[in-house]
Order: C-alpha cells, then sequence, then structure tokens
C-alpha cells in the first residue's frame, strides 16, 4: 500500500465509517507492471562484436531485473530490427533507465513502446471522452 494511502488511513481510521477501501484491489494496482516493447538494432559495433552477444545479453536481463523489470519474451528477428525485447517494468522512469543504459554501450539502439494488455485497453477506452 503507498505510503499516501497509509497516511490517509491513519488519519480517517476505516472504523470511523468515513473511507472504505478495497485493500486487495490496492495491492493488485501497486503490483501491476507496465509493459514494454523494446525495438532494437545492432550498431556497426554490435555487430562486429556480435560473438559477444550472448553476455551482453545475460547483463541485460539481470539489469532488467536489478531495476525491478522482467524479461517477458526475447526474439532474433528478420526485417527492420534485429531485436524485439518485451519486458515489464514497474515504471516509465526505470525502462528509460535501462534503454540509456544499454544504449550508451554502443552495441545497439533502441526504440521503446509503451503495450497497454486487454484490460488496460478497456479502461482506456472506457475512460475516452
Amino acid at each position: 500500500m503507498s505510503k499516501l494511502i497509509r497516511e490517509v488511513l491513519h488519519a480517517f481510521p476505516l472504523g470511523v465509517g468515513r473511507i472504505k477501501i478495497d485493500d486487495r484491489k490496492m495491492n493488485e494496482r501497486e503490483d501491476k507492471m507496465a509493459t514494454f516493447i523494446m525495438l532494437i538494432n545492432y550498431t556497426e559495433e554490435g555487430v562486429k562484436g556480435i560473438k559477444d552477444a550472448p553476455n551482453r545479453k545475460a547483463a541485460a536481463e539481470k539489469l532488467v531485473g536489478d531495476l525491478g523489470g522482467e524479461v517477458k519474451s526475447d526474439y532474433l528477428t528478420m526485417g527492420s530490427y534485429d531485436r524485439v525485447l518485451v519486458v515489464d517494468f514497474p515504471d516509465g522512469e526505470s525502462v528509460a533507465k535501462f534503454a540509456l543504459s544499454v544504449g550508451s554501450r554502443g552495441f545497439i539502439r533502441t526504440n521503446t513502446l509503451r503495450a497497454f494488455g486487454d484490460d488496460e485497453e478497456k479502461a482506456i477506452i472506457d475512460g475516452a471522452l
């Protein structure tokens, strides 16, 4: 439960009857991760050092975890992009840190998209004006 919610609950205890919060729903929202699709291209340096790519991939996956994220899927692709990475992160700041960190090494360039699942899409559409 967030600090703000805890403060509100402390100021207005549930027994008083002023505030009623379903704690399970609050925890579900807090545990919800945002999904991002990262479209990745190797730089010239990345292609030259492709033999070391498995080590860089392992380091990147560790960094995802260190930033509170989770790799959902990872694909080597053909076409406009060399790899597609689907990751969950707690927020946009975390994915930005990840993208800047891996991009600054000079082996890849990333293009990051925020992806919305079915439930999120429904909530967005329902909230549209």
